[in-house]
Order: structure tokens, then C-alpha cells, then sequence
């Protein structure tokens, strides 16, 4: 048998020739394409991956320099994480010049390629590349890959709506059963839905994508989205399972930052549950394996919740210079998510005169996002309101209450929008109009930890109107939560000093 083997493989010349040119394509294609792609499934981010990665770029081949396009993928992304921007922009030109690359992943690479040249600085280049990557897909097949990147881009330029279309239209083409294209296409859908608003679509398409998608830190992802879409939806059970599920692929990636953050996302849970002494524990020992921006976020929640103002404040801080995002567009929107949340303290504290710059920092990094721009609005309305402008306040009453019928699906949204036109109704003294907002906000309903906050604000505008009696109802419900934070607080305070 080994003879005959022998024989067939190297009998002559030709057949010797055969098998050493068959073997050289077979080791190259395990050497650039496949064992770079095996390694890069198994981890997202490692300084030893993308050293093997440089070292296999740099090694000639002798089949040509487009069979390294997958290593040098891997090594754009990578490289992109690290902000390794010079780094990421070589490849990404490298990429483009060769000529058998498929056009969507070419239209995928100057998407990436435009983020690097915007973190160096080149912005006439990284708008070139874009124009370029749209004008790449124009002509090109429109198949599941070509929807993936479409709705990528448009996801990029914050449409999310039109993102949501784009993969829903790739899911529609793509093969049935089980696939990788499937996959992808599933689990940006339900990133973009929960980004549109549309939280109960969300969750659903991403419980479909956790059946069909492969690899630890795809499946990271998306147990992290439906637990994130669960818990905007108010069903923290649901929500908490996929949370452990997280926390135990991330502990397998051996990745400290994604430990640290699947903790603090538990520890958020607690908070939303009103155990804000331990769900600041949590997010110490999550910290201690390693401090996140995602961590600090979650102390601002629960500051901010127990009436800690100053200390939210600086959490909220030290989240803006806390790993920042490696794409400029992404930590413009976070930074303006942030600026959010110091003009919402500020409110909060009655110290109006930052509130003006930080609301237009605010609206300046959510710029092209629907729901966030909408958030930013309705503070604004109240805003107004505080300092005395009763007729903006009123015709912002006017002109934002309409749109809560837009976010049926987003409990989260709806809630923001409500506590915001809410605490407005109650600065101009329309206290009707301010029962009717508040008496919306119960009915969400909202999470055990911001209970309190609907029956304190429901006891002041029903004492605005005069009804003392249901007034101290909604007070003492308020205390009846039993939890320490900062609107049981003042309902205690109303039944001591004002309703005795």
C-alpha cells in the first residue's frame, strides 16, 4: 500500500512535480489563511496574536501576496483595538491593492480603513475612503455579504433604522439553516433593532443568533445584547441568565476586560433591584481584576441612585478618559452620552450655569442618532423650565410628547423621555400635565430602584394640586420600598416636614 502510494505521488518527474507544487499550495494555505483565521476566532485582542500575525505578512509566498489578505484582516482588526492606527491604515492599503479581493469585503476594509485615517488625523482621506466604499457597492452582487456591509455602513452613519432594513433584507437572501452568513446577519440585526428602539425585536434575534453562531466571543456578544435588550425591557431573570453565560465565556477567553465588564454588568442588575451597597461591592471587585470605562459607568448609575451627586459626577469622569473607544465616531457618541449624564446631575443639583455647554457637547456627539438626540431634547425641555422659560418648556411639552409612540418597544427610551417632560411639567407648576407623565412612567413599569422615583414625583403633583391625601399615599408608598436611596428620601422627608 505504501509502495503504491509512493508510486502514484513521486513514480516520475511529473508526478513528483505535482505533489511538491500541491504540497507548497497546501502549506501556504494553512501558513496565511487558515491557522490566522483559526487563531482569531479563539481570541479577540492579544499582543502575541498579532506578532504572529506581523510575522506572517512579512513572510513571502510564492503564490502571490493576495493569499495573506485574511491575515492581514485579522491584523487591521487587531491592530484597531490597540489603536495601532499607522498600523491598521498599512494594512488596510495593502488590502486594497490587490485585485481578487470580493467587493463587499474591499467596501468592509475602506470602512475600517476610513476609521484608522480618522484617528491619525486624515480626514479628507478617511471621507475619500467612504465615498469610495459606497461607490463599491453600487455595482457589485448583492448578496448576503454585500447586505452585511451595508448594513454596517449604515450603522456607522448612526441609520440605524436603514441598518436594521439592510440585514433584515440580507436574512431574507441568505442560505437556510445554520451558517455563518445567517449568523452575522442575526446578530448585527439584533445589535441595530435594540439601537433603533425596537428592544423586544432585538432580544428575539438575539436569542435566534445564540443558536446558529459559532466561537466564544461571537456568542460573548450576543448573550451581552439579549441581556442588555432584557433588561431595558424590564425582565431582569431573563436578563441575568444571559448575564452568567457571559461572565463564563469570558472567563474561558481569559480576557480581563470582558471578566471585568460581564461582573459589572451583574452588578447593574443589583442596582436596578435597588441593592446599591452591593452592587458597589461588585463593581469594586470586578475593578480589582481590571478598572473599565464600562465599570465606572455603572458606579455613576449607582451613585446617582442613592443621591451621591458628587461622586457620580466624578465617576462619570473617569469613564470619559477610561479606555477609549479605538474609532473616532464611537467615542464621539460616548462622549456625548457622558456629557448626557453630568447636564442631568447638574439639573439635579440645581446648578444650571454648566447645563448649556454640556447639553450642546451632549447633542454634538449623538449627532445622527434618533433616540440619543431625542433624549438630549427632552432634557432641554426641562432645562427650560428650571430656569423660568415657560413658554419654550411649554411648547417642548408640546412637541416631544408625540413621540413616545415611537418607542412602544423601548421601555428605557420611553422612560427618559417621560421622567424628562415629567420633571419639566413639575418645574412650570402644570401639575395635571406632570400627573399624566408620571402616571405613564408607573405604568412602564419601571425597575424596583426607580419606583420611588414615580411615586415621589406623582406625591408632588398630586400636592400641586391640592389632594394632600393621595399625595402622602404616594409618598408612603415610596418609603414602603424599603430601599436606601435618594427619592425615598425625600418622600420621607415631605411626610416629616410638609404632610403631617
Amino acid at each position: 500500500m505504501n509502495d503504491m502510494l509512493y508510486r502514484y505521488l513521486f513514480g516520475n518527474p511529473g508526478r513528483t512535480l505535482r505533489t511538491v507544487f500541491f504540497a507548497v499550495c497546501l502549506v501556504h494555505l494553512l501558513y496565511f489563511g487558515i491557522i490566522p483565521y483559526l487563531l482569531t476566532r479563539r481570541r479577540v485582542r492579544s499582543p502575541r496574536l498579532r506578532r504572529y500575525l506581523e510575522w506572517v505578512v512579512a513572510t513571502p509566498s510564492l503564490l502571490g501576496g493576495a493569499i495573506k489578505v485574511q491575515a492581514r484582516l485579522d491584523l487591521m482588526r487587531l491592530a484597531q483595538q490597540e489603536r495601532r492606527y499607522e498600523q491598521a491604515a498599512d494594512q488596510g492599503f495593502a488590502i486594497l491593492g490587490y485585485t481578487l479581493v470580493p467587493t463587499p469585503t474591499k467596501a468592509e476594509v475602506r470602512r475600517g480603513l476610513a476609521e484608522a485615517l480618522e484617528m491619525l488625523g486624515r480626514h479628507d482621506e478617511a471621507r475619500e475612503q467612504r465615498r469610495q466604499a459606497e461607490a463599491d457597492l453600487q455595482g457589485s452582487t448583492q448578496d448576503a455579504s454585500w447586505y452585511l456591509t451595508r448594513g454596517r455602513q449604515l450603522e456607522a452613519q448612526r441609520d440605524h433604522a436603514g441598518a436594521c432594513r439592510a440585514f433584515e433584507e440580507g436574512l431574507a437572501i441568505a442560505p437556510a439553516g445554520p451558517n455563518d452568513a445567517r449568523g452575522l446577519l442575526t446578530a448585527q440585526l439584533a445589535t441595530a433593532l435594540y439601537m433603533a428602539g425596537r428592544v423586544e425585536e432585538s432580544a428575539q434575534r438575539a436569542e435566534e443568533a445564540l443558536g446558529v453562531l459559532k466561537g466564544t466571543d461571537l456568542l460573548y456578544l450576543m448573550h451581552r445584547q439579549a441581556a442588555a435588550s432584557y433588561a431595558t425591557l424590564h425582565r431582569l431573570e431573563e436578563s441575568e441568565v444571559h448575564r452568567h453565560h457571559a461572565v463564563a465565556l469570558a472567563e474561558k477567553s481569559g480576557d480581563n476586560a470582558k471578566i471585568a465588564d460581564s461582573l459589572a454588568d451583574l452588578a447593574e442588575l443589583q442596582r436596578k433591584r435597588g441593592q446599591l451597597r452591593e452592587a458597589l461591592a461588585a463593581c469594586d471587585r470586578a475593578s480589582a481584576i481590571q478598572n473599565t470605562r464600562h465599570i465606572e459607568t455603572i458606579r455613576y448609575e449607582i451613585f446617582r441612585s442613592w443621591g451621591n451627586f458628587d461622586e457620580a459626577f466624578a465617576a462619570n469622569m473617569r469613564a470619559t478618559r477610561t479606555d477609549p473607544n479605538p474609532t473616532l465616531r464611537a467615542e464621539q457618541m460616548m462622549q456625548g452620552i457622558y456629557a448626557y449624564g453630568r447636564a442631568w446631575l447638574r439639573m439635579d443639583q440645581g446648578q444650571l450655569d454648566e447645563v448649556p455647554a454640556l447639553l450642546e457637547a451632549a447633542r454634538a456627539g449623538v449627532r445622527g442618532d434618533a433616540k440619543l438626540t431625542l433624549w438630549c431634547d427632552t432634557a432641554n425641555v426641562r432645562f427650560e423650565a428650571l430656569r423660568g422659560h415657560r413658554d419654550e418648556a411649554l411648547q417642548g411639552l408640546d412637541q416631544f410628547e408625540p413621540r413616545l409612540a415611537e418607542y412602544a418597544q423601548d421601555p428605557n427610551t420611553r422612560a427618559v423621555i417621560l421622567s424628562n417632560l415629567g420633571r419639566a411639567a413639575l418645574a412650570l407648576g402644570v401639575y395635571d400635565r406632570a400627573l399624566h407623565f408620571w402616571e405613564q412612567y408607573l405604568a412602564l413599569p419601571p425597575t424596583p430602584v426607580d419606583k420611588p422615583i414615580a411615586y415621589y414625583h406623582l406625591g408632588e403633583a398630586l400636592r400641586g394640586l391640592g389632594n394632600e391625601s393621595a399625595a402622602r399615599t404616594r409618598y408612603r408608598e415610596a418609603v414602603d420600598t424599603g430601599l436606601d436611596t435618594h427619592y425615598v428620601r425625600l418622600a420621607q422627608s415631605r411626610l416629616r416636614n410638609v404632610l403631617v
